[in-house]
Parts: structure tokens; sequence; C-alpha cells
């Protein structure tokens, strides 16, 4: 045994020269897990075709900024060149503080990071966790791209820029978080989230920054060390 096969690289080794074995509910599986991955990436990418036919009549206000009756509460859409939708109906006001969020969306690149998190709830579709932390995520962007625009604003402009959270009319054509097009959602929780929310002070942040590096040292380093030690060496 050479030394290149100590450590982690032994069981690959061991793989490719034994061969790999399978049984046929392994292949029942693995089968009902592509064909259910394949199966959500279409869902996505032909909705998000429909989201485009929807919208692609709109009318056109300035720059990324357009206006339709096709829908009833602000929405983006598209990746390399996001575009803000918005209801013909809305107030100048709440238009003013709902751009203001669009945008700061589309500077945060937060469409692309929800576009991974979509991504991996298709690998993992079966894994009811996979889908918890779809939502908390979609949610906690949400809620950072909220507070980028709250420091921005004086009391009063924070007030009604909470309001709006409530008065966003949920209507028939509520398109969910995907590729092609995201609406806002969780508005509740935001607006609780900008009235009531506590500052976390810094010792708890540094606490919290302490756990997390020792279990990412824990986990992958000392695992590592261990994987590569062999008999007092390595």
């Amino acid at each position: 045994q050479t030394q290149t096969e100590h450590g982690l690289l032994t069981s690959w080794i061991q793989v490719y020269r034994e061969g790999i074995q399978t049984t046929v509910a392994y292949n029942v599986c693995a089968v009902c897990w592509v064909t259910g991955a394949a199966a959500l990436l279409l869902c996505v990418l032909f909705y998000g075709q429909a989201v485009r036919r929807r919208v692609r009549k709109a009318e056109h206000l300035y720059d990324r900024i357009y206006q339709t009756d096709v829908v009833t509460e602000p929405m983006r859409a598209g990746l390399f060149r996001t575009k803000v939708y918005l209801p013909k109906d809305m107030l100048a006001q709440t238009a003013k503080y709902i751009i203001s969020m669009e945008t700061a969306h589309i500077r945060r690149k937060d469409d692309w990071l929800r576009t991974v998190f979509i991504l991996a709830v298709c690998l993992q579709w079966w894994n009811p966790c996979i889908w918890l932390a779809y939502y908390l995520a979609d949610r906690d962007l949400a809620m950072a791209c909220d507070e980028t625009v709250w420091k921005k604003l004086n009391a009063s402009e924070r007030e009604a820029y909470t309001q709006i959270f409530v008065n966003i009319e949920k209507g028939h054509f509520s398109v969910p978080g995907g590729i092609f097009g995201t609406t806002e959602r969780h508005l509740q929780a935001r607006a609780d989230h900008l009235l009531y929310k506590r500052q976390t002070s810094l010792w708890k942040k540094a606490v919290t920054a302490f756990a997390v590096t020792v279990c990412f040292v824990w986990w992958f380093g000392l695992s590592w060390m261990g994987a590569s030690w062999n008999d007092g060496a390595w």
C-alpha cells in the first residue's frame, strides 16, 4: 500500500478497484431522485416562461421600472437584466418605497442567491430540512434588504415604509420565489422585525462567531487530521 493510499483517498481507491455494486432498491431510489429533481426544475423553468409572457407588454416607466395591470403586487423578474414590475393602481408614495426596496434587492444580488437556493431544493427535493432552510434563507434575505433601506430613512419615512407591507394586496397572480419571478413575501414577519427588532450585543455576536469557528474546526479540521493519521504517522 503506497503513501497516497492513506487518509482520505483510501475509500475512493477501494471503490475504483473493487467496483460499485448497487441493489435494486438503490437503483429505484436513484431513478426517483433524478426524476423528482428534473420535474421540479422543469416546473420552475416553465412557470418562469409563463411569467415572462404575462408581463412582456408592461409599460416602461424608466430604467428598470415597469408598470402593468397583470400583477397586483410588486415583483422582480430576470437575473442578468432584472426588471421591477409595479401594479398600475399603486400610489406614487408607496411606489417610491417599493422601488427603493426592489433596487436594493438588485444591488445585493439577492435573486442570484435565491436561484442557488432553488437549485439546492431541486437537488434535495426529498429532504424536508432543505425546504425549511430555503424558507428561512429567503426570509432572511428579505429582512436584510429591509434593513439596508431602513437605515437610509428618517423616523416618518420608516413608519411609512413599514406600512407598505400591510398595504400590499395579495392578488390572484402571485408568483412564488423562483429564477424568473420574485414577489415580496414574509410581509408580516418583516414588518414585525423592523418594528420590534432588538439590537444584538457585541459579546453575543463574539460568542456566536467563536462557537461557529469551533464547530467548523471540529467537524472539518479534526476529522481530516484523524483520517490522515496512520498509526502514529501522517
